[in-house]
């Protein structure tokens, strides 16, 4: 027969225990989620990251093509990134095609169509179509 003092000894190391693992899944469970919290966050400046080296370079292509009509593209180091660039098209419509990655291979590619328009000793660059994906 077990006396009354080992019995409430047995059902609060129970109860303990009880507590212990409901803390404990607890913890874990909150654990994961602000992992995949953090995670997200990261991704997420990295694409807005890759989406500002981008449209650096579109910026820098318009500026280039402003003044040299024939500018055909280059690649560029900008920040924690890199973007290719690719100018093609006859005459005063040019099409752009940006390429731009992170150093942690998130990438943004740019496609654009614009006109050159010169007047006088000015040129200007008229922005047709514009797509980022």
């Amino acid at each position: 027969m077990i006396d009354k003092k080992t019995r409430s000894g047995f059902i609060a190391l129970m109860t303990t225990l009880v507590v212990m693992i409901i803390v404990i899944v607890f913890l874990a469970s909150s654990q994961n989620v602000s992992t995949q919290g953090l995670s997200s966050t990261l991704s997420r400046r990295l694409s807005t990251e890759a989406q500002y080296i981008a449209q650096s370079c579109f910026e820098d292509t318009l500026i280039l093509l402003k003044s040299d009509s024939s500018y055909s593209g280059d690649s560029l180091n900008i920040a924690d990134g890199f973007c290719t660039i690719t100018v093609t098209g006859a005459g005063s419509t040019k099409t752009i095609a940006i390429t731009a990655n992170t150093l942690n291979d998130y990438f943004v590619l740019i496609d654009a169509e614009v006109n050159l328009i010169e007047s006088g000793e000015t040129s200007q660059v008229q922005v047709v179509s514009f797509e980022i994906n």
